[in-house]
């Protein structure tokens, strides 16, 4: 198989795991939106993650794909929510122009 062929069999992994992770997709939502993202943000680096363990993963190991692919994209998600659902606090007594 081509990495294309393994990506486009594998996609079902990715919404298999953002739904196991958060129980939903309308959870996956919500938690999406309070760290300032959408779902289809979370999906999205899904799909990257899995790009990349296609092409790192060997093709011999392919019965071991799905637990390494889903391992690594619960991390990714959870890693992007982390660094993106920061929110930097600024005091009341720093100036406008100094908070732009």
């Amino acid at each position: 198989m081509t990495l294309e062929e393994v990506f486009e069999d594998k996609k079902n992994i990715v919404y298999a795991t953002i739904q196991y992770q958060f129980g939903s997709f309308p959870q996956a939502r919500k938690v999406a939106e309070m760290n300032h993202m959408e779902l289809e943000d979370l999906i999205q680096i899904g799909l990257l993650t899995l790009w990349e363990v296609c092409v790192k993963f060997h093709a011999k190991k392919l019965k071991y794909f799905n637990a390494y692919a889903s391992q690594a994209i619960k991390w990714k998600i959870c890693d992007e929510l982390h660094t993106k659902g920061r929110l930097i606090r600024v005091g009341k007594h720093v100036s406008y122009e100094d908070r732009n």
